[in-house]
């Protein structure tokens, strides 16, 4: 399982010369201060976000089937009361898969978010609620989000509220 210093790296090969870069590294950055501090620090719970973004660099549309794991160094509930979040960068369309695979059974993913995807239709932001999901996964699981359909857009970012406990 990769770490994130390890994603960044490869993040950093993937993308380099491109903006986005400078915004994922702030992004991993503000990550592992928060894994760090034991999600948010105090006791009990803490409230986080899963957060995945898809981008294609100098105006290239975004393809379907393009994903995103990741690896979840703690337990987390997904907070179903409150609603997940897209947004892209210009009026289009896009239907994410949020998808979970066990610690003992990855690379195989099940559906967690039922008939509810996180979906942008031809607009610019879109919310949700998360009626359906599954709404817990284990320290050691893996997440994926990942692009089922889309259209027009070049750049899209998906965050889903959960509670690290």
């Amino acid at each position: 399982m990769a770490t994130l210093k390890q994603l960044l790296e490869y993040a950093e090969q993937t993308f380099a010369g491109t903006t986005a870069i400078r915004s994922l590294r702030k992004i991993i950055a503000g990550l592992q201060e928060n894994i760090d501090a034991g999600g948010g620090g105090g006791g009990g719970p803490q409230k986080a976000l899963i957060q995945a973004g898809f981008y294609e660099p100098q105006g290239q549309a975004l393809v379907a089937g393009a994903s995103v794991e990741i690896p979840l160094r703690h337990a987390i509930t997904l907070t179903t009361t409150d609603s997940w979040q897209v947004n892209g960068d210009q009026t289009g369309s896009v239907v994410l898969d949020v998808e979970l695979a066990t610690a003992a059974g990855y690379p195989t993913f099940t559906n967690i978010a039922a008939s509810a995807k996180p979906t942008l239709s031809s607009a610019r932001r879109a919310t949700g609620a998360m009626t359906g999901w599954t709404t817990s996964a284990a320290a050691g699981d893996t997440i994926r989000i990942s692009i089922n359909t889309v259209s027009t857009l070049e750049k899209v970012a998906v965050s889903i509220p959960c509670t690290v406990t």
